[in-house]
């Protein structure tokens, strides 16, 4: 019983870990589209 405690626990956490990272390359391909339409409209 104890080892399936184990294996789950590390198993959330590795579910947890995937989702973070996930989230965190939206966010920086996001930060991207935002400077190039900052960019591409402010004043020339």
């Amino acid at each position: 019983m104890n080892g399936y405690l184990v294996v789950a626990y590390g198993f959330v956490w590795g579910i947890f870990t995937l989702y973070a990272w996930v989230i965190s390359g939206r966010q920086e391909k996001l930060k991207r589209e935002v400077e190039e339409l900052k960019s591409a409209f402010s004043p020339k």
